[in-house]
């Protein structure tokens, strides 16, 4: 009997595969095992009561946790996840790619191209790197991801689209095709519109934030100028 070979191919001119956003999961869940449990708690009751503001002054006072602690938020309130996302990158701009991919690993893909969106607001300086690694994390949506940052900062679109198919190994010519998908350009301008919001409600947050810093409280008095004299002590003349 004749045997018959199925071939699978890809669609979207993309060959998208699962194993990144294995290792992405993987590596956020590896990551998480370095917050004590205490911070955890804390991370935890914020963002279930919904505390950006909290969760971004977290971020600021442990800024080497950033990916971790905006990762936990997003699992403890998926609801506001792009927002934690965008408040924890604001607060520690130098990890906002981390922080992206580490979100966009633990929500549903749906929301992938929201979570790149709010950071790359957050954070617009890092626009191609955020995109890069939410389409690391869900490769699957990568051209909605790249449609939705290059709508959010044009500035960057050139390197968005070019940092998102080089993370899921395509060309940009390959990319750009399926970008101009009617349902990748539909989801995507719903996922700029409601990542742009949740960008600006997190930078909102984490400029309302503190840093923390040493107050002199020396209280000591100069007395060089303006030296107490003794009593009945005539006063001192610019004459002497």
């Amino acid at each position: 009997m004749k045997k018959r070979y199925l071939v699978y191919t890809l669609t979207l001119g993309l060959a998208f595969v699962a194993a990144p956003m294995t290792a992405v999961r993987a590596q956020a869940q590896e990551a998480s095992t370095q917050v004590s449990a205490d911070l955890t708690s804390q991370i935890q009751a914020a963002a279930t009561a919904g505390d950006t503001q909290a969760l971004a002054q977290i971020a600021k006072d442990n800024p080497t946790l950033a990916a971790q602690i905006a990762s936990i938020a997003a699992e403890s309130n998926a609801s506001l996840a792009s927002t934690f996302a965008a408040a924890v990158a604001a607060a520690v701009p130098s990890s906002a790619a981390a922080v992206a991919g580490a979100v966009a690993a633990v929500v549903s893909p749906a929301q992938a191209a929201v979570v790149a969106t709010a950071v790359a607001t957050a954070v617009p300086d890092a626009a191609a790197s955020v995109a890069s690694a939410v389409a690391t994390a869900q490769p699957s949506q990568a051209p909605v991801v790249a449609v939705a940052v290059s709508s959010a900062v044009p500035s960057a679109s050139a390197s968005v689209v070019s940092s998102v198919a080089a993370a899921v190994g395509t060309s940009s010519v390959a990319l750009q095709t399926a970008m101009a998908s009617p349902a990748v350009q539909a989801a995507a301008s719903t996922a700029t519109t409601a990542g742009v919001a949740a960008g600006n409600t997190g930078s909102t947050a984490a400029a309302s934030t503190t840093t923390t810093t040493t107050t002199n409280t020396n209280t000591s008095t100069n007395t060089t100028k303006n030296p107490v004299l003794p009593p009945n002590s005539p006063a001192k003349t610019n004459n002497g």
